[in-house]
């Protein structure tokens, strides 16, 4: 073949792989029902006598909302509305899946939509709930056993540079301080003499915030990031979303995993998770105690201690016994009417009368029980040490943590992809908007993907009926 029928079978081949993307996205928009919410933030236009619409001929709001969707879609994820509109006016297949039949909207139009839905993030909360029942109506399955994390989203601004407006809020704010200085300055008779608060510079987004976040390729290992942050609560089986919220960078991790379980069980009525496992960002006595309140076993990675430090001068951060050593207790069993966790004393301990963890045993020692040869653990002393209802570290509570594996598969193909690391978006409700729009393609995909998978398995009729 000639140099340039091979070119010619390349791009065939790409446009042909390009059109069954496209495919598989139209089919994953076609689940998610965007009239009703398009019905909801968009009234009808006032009609004449004659039944006729006042005015210009309006633009499809339907298929603006399919194409600002399609934008979160991984094959297709672009950085910006100028972007969206350049693939829609030159890609005839992208058109026909949103759904334009005559002409592309100008930029004005699609950024009017965008900030229609940003100012109503509960409309696309609801979208994202009613995609999530219906993967339940197929998997029952769905949601016994979470998985939480989050995911930083950078602003689409420059921290370095500064700009002299303030926002609304904090211009109040130093008014208020002026005066209050103002006033102090009368009181204490200077004459009304009083020197004004500065106004400090800001960035092109106030709202945005640092972080610093674990990096492969940054020195060091961590990386700061200035923007928002995603927390997501997810299926630890699927890896797909139950729950999601956007904040700023300095909302701490751990602060959110109340919030985002509430809204959970708020949500769904269906919704009985098992267990719940996060990483070590999530580790606090609070959240334990929360969880377990809540019938939900936490299974949580703890955070490290000091080298060579025990807890309680006893236990390894495992929450295992040691002997005067160091050396850990051998686990026998787990007790379920002591609800205790049994121990072996080493060969050691028992050649010296038991005396070195018996010596240990007199004092003080907090769910720790000797019993003859053996040492007994009450974990329900303290959960966060020795891990309720699952031994930390055992084997069901490693293949429980493992899980959680594929909240950051769903993370990485987010990162991999671009869909919110490239955009061109600044404040908190826009960028929420960005990523509840990124949670409902995803809720669209996996719904699309289970059932066509052998594990869809649809149990009520009604919710069958609607998926």
């Amino acid at each position: 073949k000639s140099k340039m029928d091979v070119c010619d079978s390349i791009a065939r081949r790409k446009n042909a792989q390009a059109d069954g993307d496209l495919a598989v996205a139209g089919a994953a928009l076609a689940l998610i029902d965007v009239a009703e919410m398009v019905e909801r933030l968009f009234p009808r236009r006032p009609r004449t006598p004659k039944g006729k619409v006042m005015g210009r001929p309006a633009y499809s709001r339907e298929a603006i909302a399919r194409a600002l969707l399609l934008v979160a879609h991984p094959d297709v994820a672009v950085p910006s509305v100028a972007a969206l509109i350049r693939h829609l006016r030159s890609n005839p297949a992208l058109r026909a899946v949103c759904g334009f039949e005559v002409k592309i909207p100008s930029q004005q139009v699609f950024c009017a939509v965008y900030q229609r839905l940003a100012a109503n993030p509960d409309a696309l909360a609801e979208l994202f709930v009613a995609l999530t029942d219906r993967i339940r109506s197929g998997c029952p399955s769905f949601g016994q056993f979470l998985g939480v994390d989050s995911i930083t989203v950078a602003t689409h601004a420059n921290p370095n540079r500064r700009v002299r407006q303030v926002s609304t809020e904090l211009q109040a704010r130093y008014d208020a301080a002026d005066a209050a200085e103002r006033q102090k300055a009368v009181v204490e008779g200077r004459g009304g003499r009083w020197k004004p608060r500065v106004r400090p510079e800001e960035t092109s987004d106030p709202e945005a915030s640092w972080t610093k976040k674990h990096h492969a390729s940054a020195p060091g290992g961590r990386k700061w990031v200035f923007g928002y942050k995603a927390h997501t609560l997810c299926d630890a089986a699927t890896g797909l979303p139950i729950s999601i919220v956007a904040t700023t960078n300095s909302a701490g991790d751990s602060l959110l995993l109340p919030e985002l379980v509430d809204t959970a069980l708020a949500s769904y009525d269906w919704l009985d998770p098992a267990a719940c496992s996060a990483d070590r960002g999530y580790d606090a006595v609070k959240h334990y105690s929360y969880l377990l309140e809540l019938s939900i076993a936490p299974v949580i990675r703890k955070k490290r201690v000091g080298r060579g430090r025990l807890h309680y001068g006893v236990y390894t951060n495992d929450g295992v016994p040691t002997c005067s050593d160091g050396a850990p207790l051998e686990y026998v069993r787990a007790d379920g009417d002591a609800c205790c966790y049994v121990y072996r004393l080493s060969d050691e301990c028992l050649a010296g009368g038991g005396g070195c963890f018996r010596r240990k045993a007199r004092r003080s020692v907090k769910g720790c029980q000797v019993e003859g040869d053996e040492v007994w653990v009450g974990p329900q002393s303290d959960a966060r040490l020795f891990g309720y209802p699952y031994r930390r570290n055992s084997p069901e509570w490693r293949e429980l943590y493992r899980m959680r594996e594929s909240v950051e598969r769903m993370y990485s193909v987010w990162k991999g992809t671009s869909v919110l690391e490239r955009h061109c978006y600044r404040g908190l409700a826009k960028v929420r908007a960005r990523v509840l729009l990124t949670a409902i393609m995803r809720q669209a995909i996996g719904l699309l993907a289970l059932r066509r998978s052998a594990a869809w398995q649809p149990t009520d009729d009604g919710l069958a009926a609607a998926a």
